[in-house]
């Protein structure tokens, strides 16, 4: 064995770096991407976890709100009707702060909501709040568009991201700019009009 070695060195040699351009090729085609993928998977679901929490700790607030009830408060975070205009403001302003720009956007209102899916249980505890869904399509760099999500997170209004794909570039690319599609819910909820003392209107 150790005789064939010696003679066929140059061979075994050449074998072992084809092998070694072999196991290089499927890291950078198969294993390195997936592993992309995954840092993006991990960012997207700890984003709608931070959405879940925020959303639970507002809705217990507002079912809660008994002598304590902020009117304003509740109604920035859930506000009587859908106010389209408080929310196009605000997301236009964080596109100025984060130099991002809207492609596109539109909205759709629904009737129903799916909370429960959110915070669990068989049947909606809460049938009065009424779904606004949102999709945007927005420019900007990576870090611009992780900053636009996250200013969009801190908004008084409740808003709980539904998807969005979004892969860290390579270094060489992370100011070069991407186009990415959003889709969020928000809410609002007309009945507890009556115990508001003014409705809060748009501001800017």
């Amino acid at each position: 064995m150790a005789q064939w070695l010696n003679k066929n060195r140059q061979l075994v040699i050449l074998g072992l770096v084809l092998l070694f351009l072999i196991l290089m090729v499927l890291y950078v085609f198969l294993i390195n991407p997936t592993s992309e993928e995954i840092d993006s998977k991990k960012t997207e679901i700890h984003s709608l976890e931070q959405n879940r929490t925020l959303y639970e700790k507002k809705i217990v607030q507002k079912q809660q709100a008994g002598s304590d009830f902020n009117s304003n408060e509740i109604q920035s975070a859930i506000p009587l009707w859908d106010n389209t205009e408080q929310l196009l403001y605000d997301l236009t302003k964080i596109g100025e702060a984060t130099h991002t720009e809207f492609r596109s956007i539109s909205f759709a209102r629904s009737e129903n909501n799916q909370l429960q899916g959110i915070i669990g249980g068989e049947a909606s505890q809460y049938p009065s709040i009424r779904e606004l869904k949102a999709s945007i399509v927005l420019d900007g760099t990576y870090i611009d568009i992780m900053n636009w999500i996250e200013s969009m997170q801190l908004l008084p209004r409740l808003i709980v991201i539904d998807s969005f794909s979004l892969e860290k570039p390579d270094e060489s690319k992370m100011s070069l700019p991407i186009t990415v599609i959003i889709n969020f819910t928000t809410y609002f909820d007309n009945s507890y009009a009556d115990k508001v003392d003014g409705i809060l209107l748009p501001s800017k």
